[in-house]
């Protein structure tokens, strides 16, 4: 997704990132993967992940500056694996 920076509190390492005409999304200091720190108004694109706590909204994930976006963004951790990856996994098992 495509947003701004709403809000950074660098006291206490989280702050908001804000979708037009949507909604505001968490997002902890740990999620960020600029080389400087969040800056007002500076667009980001992030992914949304559900919020671990029971009736909290979702987080804002891997947020990037717009400047630093990687090209291709990484596989999610719960991708499966290729068929190619499974051949050599296989033979892998097979060597012991």
């Amino acid at each position: 997704m495509k947003g701004y920076i709403q809000a950074y509190f660098s006291k206490k390492g989280y702050g908001f990132v804000c979708v037009e005409n949507d909604r505001d999304y968490f997002f902890h200091v740990k999620a960020w993967r600029g080389r400087n720190l969040p800056v007002l108004g500076e667009i980001v694109h992030f992914t949304v992940e559900p919020s671990c706590v029971f009736g909290k909204p979702a987080l804002a994930v891997d947020v990037y500056p717009q400047a630093e976006v990687p090209a291709t963004p990484a596989a999610p951790a719960s991708a499966p694996l290729t068929p190619e990856a499974l051949k050599v996994l296989e033979g892998a098992q097979n060597e012991f």
